[in-house]
């Protein structure tokens, strides 16, 4: 897993010099990062990527998931489902 953190590490930084730390596309490599951290039980460093990643769609897509019902089932219920799984767990 050390190599997976690597290459998203990787990928991080490249998105966010290309496109911002705010593109969705950087958000759901975030939220990929998350999913790691949790997975090898790095829960406080999972915590903040889902929040970084939370609060970065909400920013690009608004608060109210009603308002693009697609996007927002495609981008934002990932990291927020995520998230509350990581107090459910």
């Amino acid at each position: 897993m050390d190599e997976a953190e690597t290459m998203y590490q990787r990928a991080l930084q490249g998105k966010e010099k290309a496109w911002g730390p705010d593109h969705t596309s950087t958000l759901s490599t975030v939220n990929n990062l998350a999913i790691l951290y949790k997975a090898q039980g790095r829960m406080d460093e999972a915590e903040t990527m889902y929040q970084r990643a939370l609060q970065g769609y909400e920013k690009a897509l608004g608060a109210d998931p009603t308002a693009d019902s697609n996007y927002f089932l495609a981008h934002k219920i990932s990291p927020f489902n995520a998230f509350m799984i990581l107090y459910l767990i």
